[in-house]
């Protein structure tokens, strides 16, 4: 019932063809994309414990740390902003989560996640001294309700704010919902949904730092309706003599 594991990983990430590309690609009139052709590959350590009962219920702690970070990085020259990678010295990760099952009754269950995070950085960027502790949550929640023939599925994420290097990141989150029957004598249903119900997963991005000054709002085409419908013409018949 009860299990405690603990692993470590060493993993190297190289930067992609676009990171590397030279060229410049206007976004629109103030905005540029370069890639950097001296970007090296980033190397990471990972070490991980994990705490497992009754096969459903995780409890994990893990601490991992990066060297040679390669991050996304902005200069600015009057009112047009070069965005680009490079690679940062080192960033310091923990890493707290927890994740059940939550049944709750016969036609009530669903399932949570939950993690907890810090990044700690101290180094220089673009010649400039960067320090901070970013504290962060994110979160998955999921429910089910079953009654008779009808099933209603609610389901939801949350990340808090968050820092990568010089930018800073807004909250965000979004609201799933999708309705069912079962038809014909459970041999069919048809199941419609919503996704992003509140219209709240948006992309949010701010800099202060250097000579960065900039506010960004992004949209993502989240919010949808889905309608499915299945038929199982499979039976399966038990004989016995």
């Amino acid at each position: 019932a009860h299990k405690l594991r603990y692993s470590y990983s060493r993993r190297i990430f190289r930067p992609y063809y676009s990171d590397l590309n030279p060229f410049l690609f206007y976004d629109d009139p103030y905005t540029i994309t370069r890639g950097n052709p001296f970007l090296s590959p980033q190397y990471s350590n990972s070490f991980e414990l994990t705490y497992i009962l009754f096969q459903a219920v995780n409890i994990s702690a893990s601490y991992s740390y990066t060297n040679d970070l390669i991050s996304d990085i902005s200069f600015q020259d009057g009112r047009t902003i070069t965005n680009t990678k490079e690679n940062i010295n080192r960033q310091d990760n923990l890493n707290f989560n927890f994740s059940a099952p939550t049944e709750i009754t016969d036609w009530w269950g669903g399932y949570l996640w939950v993690g907890v995070y810090a990044n700690l950085f101290d180094d220089k960027v673009g010649g400039e001294e960067l320090s901070f502790n970013q504290w962060g949550l994110n979160s998955f929640l999921s429910q089910t309700f079953q009654v008779d023939d009808w099933s209603l599925e609610i389901s939801g994420f949350f990340n808090s704010r968050s820092r990568s290097i010089i930018f800073e990141n807004g909250a965000n989150g979004g609201v799933n919902v999708s309705v069912g029957k079962r038809l014909l004598k459970g041999k069919g249903f048809v199941k419609v949904g919503v996704t992003d119900v509140f219209k709240t997963n948006q992309f949010i991005r701010n800099a202060d730092f250097g000579n960065v000054r900039f506010n960004s709002l992004g949209t993502f085409e989240s919010r949808g309706l889905s309608v499915s419908m299945g038929y199982n013409k499979i039976e399966l018949v038990n004989k016995t003599k």
